[in-house]
């Protein structure tokens, strides 16, 4: 029995490797958040080169262009390995981030208060300094993406494009989200109104229109859980902390920074 080539069997090794990295490139390691044709684009450019690359090293002794020419069977099976390889490169980037106008990506609805739940932890850099890539990136979708500005509301517009909820205005100001649609929190602390699941939660200080808003992930009667961001973890500022948390919240409406509203987003 003879022995397979060394050196043959070392280029094949070689390539199997480098297309397991590559692959891992391409569907893990790279973040994409560019648009859903360029991220689309990225994925199936190196699906292709992966598919050149096995032709060349694990199809060497076979000549695929001769192959191809003269057997339309060939091609049926060429082509459909190719779908089946890009189909999801494709599908793995259509999920994109919201564009920096303030418009949303055709996505199916999810559950707003999940999506935004994947963003606590997410903490300023440096502290106090209302900066940070993930804090600026949620700022550019109301059109202050330098960063330096409290930032609560422009998380909670960033998450309803995430989530594919059309938000009721583009605004980094928090008690602009109160809207004709809103349920005032005096009516929930006196039973008569319930605060839907995924309504925004929106605080006044005072009678000013500065104030604070948070995305609901559940209540009932006086309090609930809210998740926020540029809030703290703990008994620090709530309105200018360094980070997004889930947070238990109550309704205290005699209090000067408090709860004056519920937005529905459904």
């Amino acid at each position: 029995m003879s022995l397979p080539n060394v050196t043959s069997l070392a280029k094949r090794l070689g390539f199997a490797a480098a297309l397991i990295l590559l692959g891992a490139l391409a569907f893990a390691l790279v973040p994409i958040t560019w648009s859903t044709f360029a991220g689309a684009l990225f994925k199936v450019s190196i699906c292709v080169a992966l598919w050149i690359g096995f032709d060349e090293v694990f199809l060497d002794e076979f000549n695929t262009a001769e192959e191809l020419k003269g057997s339309p069977l060939a091609i049926s099976i060429t082509l459909l390995a190719l779908s089946i390889l890009l189909a999801p490169a494709i599908a793995s980037a259509q999920k994109t981030c919201p564009s920096p106008d303030g418009t949303r990506t055709e996505l199916p609805q999810t559950e707003l208060h999940e999506v935004a739940a994947e963003h606590v932890g997410v903490t300023e850099t440096p502290p106090g300094s209302n900066k940070g890539r993930e804090v600026e990136m949620y700022m550019e979708t109301v059109g202050l993406g330098q960063g330096g500005y409290p930032w609560c509301a422009g998380f909670v517009h960033y998450v309803m494009l995430e989530a594919g909820v059309d938000p009721p205005v583009r605004s980094a100001g928090a008690t602009d989200y109160i809207t004709e649609e809103s349920i005032s929190a005096k009516k929930v602390i006196r039973g008569e109104a319930e605060v839907p699941t995924n309504s925004l939660a929106v605080y006044r200080r005072g009678n000013s229109w500065k104030g604070h808003i948070g995305i609901v992930r559940e209540w009932d009667g006086h309090c609930g859980r809210t998740v926020s961001g540029n809030t703290s973890s703990g008994s620090g500022s709530q309105r200018e902390g360094d980070g997004v948390y889930e947070k238990a919240r109550c309704v205290n409406y005699g209090n000067y920074f408090r709860i004056v509203e519920f937005t529905p987003t459904e």
